[in-house]
């Protein structure tokens, strides 16, 4: 799973997680998606007050995974075309071409519920200067 998703069910706390350390967490197609929905959720959700959201393993989020290989395949296994094409006509998940995420941003931006990045840091010791 490349995005993990909790809901504290006495708090209305989510945490939405990157899960693909091996790649620092840099965004696939299907993450692309996958966010897209969690961000749909969370707006609509009744129980969720707010957001946190992190990354595993050392690094939040690398960029895009535009290199990928596969990634089209995976996509279409988890979300499968038609479905996909049923989101966008309603404005929900990131339009085809769409290299800049745009709609995924505006999503981010317009979402109504407080959000926090918890990023981990590990800050130099002296002698790494």
């Amino acid at each position: 799973r490349l995005i993990l998703w909790s809901l504290d069910g006495t708090t209305g706390v989510a945490t939405v997680t990157l899960n693909s350390p091996q790649n620092l967490n840099s965004l696939r197609i299907l993450q692309t998606w996958e966010l897209s929905l969690v961000v749909e959720h969370v707006k609509n959700d009744p129980k969720t007050r707010c957001v946190v959201w992190t990354g595993s393993g050392r690094a939040f989020n690398a960029g895009a995974d535009w290199n990928g290989t596969g990634q089209q395949e995976e996509l279409d296994a988890a979300i499968p075309e038609q479905v996909r094409e049923h989101y966008i006509s309603r404005g929900i998940g990131p339009t085809p071409g769409d290299l800049a995420l745009k709609e995924l941003t505006l999503a981010f931006w317009d979402l109504p519920k407080p959000s926090v990045c918890c990023l981990l840091y590990t800050s130099p010791s002296p002698r790494d200067s």
